[in-house]
């Protein structure tokens, strides 16, 4: 895999969601094919342990000499695990600062090749430490502790460790060999250096995939010396034996003792004729007791070239059940080239009738445990290393991953409390803003039905008063018909008045073109006046309220009304200047002049527009009447 598993954890916290969920599936599939630390129980050697101490600050070392110089592409470091009632299991006494020291040719006194601190490296939990490492010519490695954990039962600080393994390829160059250390611990069966490199782990095989095969158990009775032996198919060069333990039973207890048929004291040896009558001996092992026993059983020997390879044993198992006598069992028995096993697959025979026994002897060469496939085992220690990497980065992602969660859930609240927000502001609004465009319509018609009220009535009292003119005048025909002209005309400009007015009332939309609408009176009421008329800002015109726009209108009308029925004026100017802010009308004829208050007209539709308006007499003569209309800046209602 090429991976160093003690990194520190990755920063989740800059990532996106979308790619935080897709390492989270791609995680757990990887998961899925990785091996289970499934742990060994039962009695057995646990490993090294050094002197206890009160306070963290000792030294202590221990070293494997490899008798050789060779080559190192990994090390591996198991720790020591312990049951915690709340925790569960977790490795107890990791050191909390050690370095790797390997003495090679170049550095004979040592190099360091590994530094591991808990302020810079990930915990690492109860799977081994793998790390791969690259050296040539090693023939030492050292583990040396600056500073000491404290041990999980009682809190004093110790070094201890369940197993250290030196790799070349997939061969344990560490197996069985020589173990010094800056302590000599008593030497009980469960804590010594020889058990640090026996090979013995805390772990069961448990590859997670393939098909289970149970272990071969010969029957009860198979002689002082029974023996299996396997053919290899061909001459290879042998270096290595490992043999897996009969499984105890799959029921929690284990429904039998330790050590079921496996054989206290046997032998390996190898051939190349099948009766071998040229046998070589290869192996000898002799376990004293269960403490040098475990689920798997691991021997390094000199290459030997061979077919046939029988293992022998000379003190088999005795099995004192309903019926008493002699058995032999194994899970898998693997013959090692390299760290490759050749047995796989190959030929079994036995020396006693295997006829009778429930599982076929072909088991032992099947690949196979209860779990599933036997995987290499460096492999094997690689995945569940590679396992408990995963495991650390899967929990700190859904970590990262709830607080995201969090957050959009807390978002999501939010943003549904401003949507049910603005759809009440929105429902409650329309009515709103409807009944006050037609309030704003009503106010319209209105002052457009005052305006008209206004000069149908001036112009109605004109009318009575030429007719009483004309009534007088009967006996004076000149001035009769000149009343009657002008009486003619009058109802003539009121019939033109309440026409305009009237489709002013019916029109859709009023005073939509102020300019337009101002310079069209403008010529209808002043064609008998030389006039001028000058308009500045008409985008900032066309930006205020209809209301007001109808407002200023009919106060101009009014002016032009005024200067047309009182004024006797010849010369109007009109001059009309509007910005963002501010809007002016001055409206400037020659005619009589005018003193005194502003007319009642202008005065009321001046302060329904909210303006400031006032008359004055020019020099020498005429009116003035000015229009000032402070605009808000911020208007938040038309």
């Amino acid at each position: 895999m090429g991976l160093v598993y003690a990194d520190e954890l990755p920063d989740f916290s800059k990532t996106k969601l979308w790619d935080l969920e897709q390492r989270k599936l791609e995680i757990k599939e990887t998961l899925n094919g990785l091996a289970i630390p499934s742990l060994n129980s039962g009695v057995g050697a646990v490993g090294y342990r050094s002197q206890s101490y009160e306070d963290p600050e000792h030294e202590e070392w221990v070293q494997v000499d490899l008798l050789e110089f060779g080559k190192v592409d990994a090390i591996v470091l198991v720790p020591t695990l312990w049951r915690d009632t709340q925790l569960g299991f977790i490795a107890d006494n990791v050191p909390d600062e050690f370095r790797l020291v390997a003495g090679t040719k170049k550095h004979p006194e040592g190099e360091i090749i590994y530094e591991h601190s808990v302020a810079k490296n990930a915990f690492i939990g109860i799977a081994p430490l793998f790390l791969p490492v690259s050296r040539d010519e090693v023939f030492w490695v050292r583990v040396e502790v600056s500073r000491l954990a404290a041990r999980h039962f009682d809190g004093r600080y110790i070094f201890q460790l369940s197993e250290l393994m030196v790799f070349d390829g997939d061969v344990n160059r560490a197996l069985r060999k020589p173990v010094s250390s800056s302590w000599r611990v008593d030497e009980s069966a469960s804590w010594n250096g020889t058990v640090l490199v026996d090979g013995v782990l805390p772990y069961l095989m448990n590859s997670a995939t393939g098909e289970q095969s149970r272990a071969y158990v010969s029957p009860v009775g198979v002689g002082e010396k029974p023996s299996i032996t396997i053919d290899l198919g061909k001459t290879h060069e042998v270096d290595g034996l490992r043999l897996y333990a009969a499984d105890q039973s799959d029921t929690v207890p284990a429904a039998n003792a330790g050590e079921f048929g496996l054989p206290e004291h046997f032998i390996l040896e190898g051939a190349n004729r099948e009766d071998f009558s040229d046998a070589s001996f290869l192996l000898e092992a002799k376990m004293q007791s269960i403490f040098e026993m475990g689920p798997i059983l691991s021997w390094n020997f000199p290459v030997q070239k061979v077919r046939y390879v029988r293992v022998t044993a000379l003190v088999p198992f005795l099995y004192s059940g309903r019926v008493e006598g002699t058995r032999i069992s194994f899970t898998e028995i693997e013959i090692l080239s390299q760290g490759k096993n050749l047995a796989k697959g190959k030929p079994v025979t036995a020396s006693f009738d295997i006829s009778k026994t429930r599982h076929p002897i072909s088991t032992l060469t099947d690949g196979r445990n209860l779990y599933g496939d036997i995987l290499p085992q460096r492999k094997w220690l690689e995945q569940l290393a590679f396992r408990h990497k995963l495991e650390q980065e899967l929990a700190a992602l859904e970590l990262e991953l709830d607080s995201r969660y969090v957050f959009q859930k807390k978002m999501l609240r939010l943003v549904i409390i401003l949507a049910v927000c603005l759809l009440l502001i929105i429902v409650f609004s329309i009515p709103y803003y409807r009944m006050r465009s037609l309030r704003n319509e009503v106010n319209i018609r209105e002052r457009i039905a005052a305006n008209l009220h206004d000069e149908l009535g001036a112009n109605l009292h004109a009318i009575g008063m030429l007719g009483d003119v004309a009534e007088r005048s009967i006996e004076s025909p000149g001035r009769l018909i000149e009343a009657v002209r002008r009486i003619r005309g009058l109802t003539e400009r009121t019939g033109a008045a309440a026409r305009y007015c009237t489709n002013m009332l019916e029109a859709k939309s009023i005073c939509e073109d102020l300019v337009v609408e101002m310079k069209h009176d403008a010529a209808r009421l002043l064609s008998d006046h030389e006039y001028r008329i000058m308009i500045h800002g008409e985008e900032a015109l066309q930006l205020l309220t209809r209301r007001r726009r109808v407002d200023l209108y009919l106060f101009f009308k009014e002016c032009l009304t005024n200067i047309n029925r009182h004024a006797k004026a010849t010369k109007v100017y009109v001059r009309l200047t509007a910005t963002s802010s501010e809007l002016s009308l001055s409206v400037i004829d020659n005619g009589l002049g005018y003193t005194g208050e502003l007319p009642k007209a202008l005065s009321r539709r001046a302060r329904l527009m909210g303006a400031v308006a006032e008359a004055r007499t020019t020099s020498p003569h005429g009116t003035h009447i000015r229009l000032k209309l402070k605009l808000r800046k911020f208007k938040f209602l038309p």
